[in-house]
């Protein structure tokens, strides 16, 4: 994926910036073109990083989609080991760039109902487990847990339409929601 990026801080601010693996939205004004652009349904432009963590600006504050996935097996809410290299980059923006904030974690699943599980009762109770589990292990990196919330939603809050296989995956997601603060 090309980005185009046009510069509009500091020297001290993009060498600051430089330090880290990945560009905020916040950091940078965007020039989409075709390829840095991704479709959304507001026409936001969003910031995908090497890892696939998506960057995203709402209403509600940042947010940083962790890919789809990567994270956990099907019905499982146990890390796989490949989501220890994005789960590691999303704590280091979460501490270097966010050092102060309050994070949301969500955990979304798609809307196919658990089948056999004796570990969960619902998709709720699946996407609240996986959202447990990634807030413990930003603990464990060194967030304060009294930063962090972690909510399972299930499948009421989807991405698009689970009318496929692909789309399905599309909406089995962790979001971290960097929230915005009231002053």
């Amino acid at each position: 994926m090309s980005l185009n990026w046009k510069f509009g801080k500091t020297t001290e601010e993009k060498e600051n910036f430089a330090k880290y693996d990945h560009q905020p939205l916040s950091a940078f004004t965007v020039t989409p073109t075709p390829t840095s652009v991704i479709p959304t349904p507001t026409s936001v432009p969003v910031v995908v990083n090497k890892s696939g963590i998506v960057e995203k600006h709402e209403d509600r504050g940042l947010v940083l989609e962790l890919p789809s996935g990567v994270l956990f097996s099907s019905g499982k809410a146990a890390l796989k080991a490949e989501a220890q290299p994005i789960l590691d980059e999303a704590a280091n923006i979460l501490m270097n760039m966010y050092p102060q904030a309050h994070i949301l974690i969500e955990g979304h699943t798609d809307n196919i109902p658990i089948k056999n599980s004796k570990k969960f009762a619902d998709n709720n109770a699946l996407s609240a487990a996986r959202a447990e589990v990634v807030q413990q292990y930003f603990v464990d990196k060194g967030i304060e847990a009294g930063r962090m919330d972690a909510k399972g939603f299930g499948g009421s809050k989807p991405k698009v339409s689970n009318d496929t296989a692909e789309n399905r995956s599309k909406n089995r997601r962790v979001e971290l929601v960097v929230q915005k603060t009231v002053q």
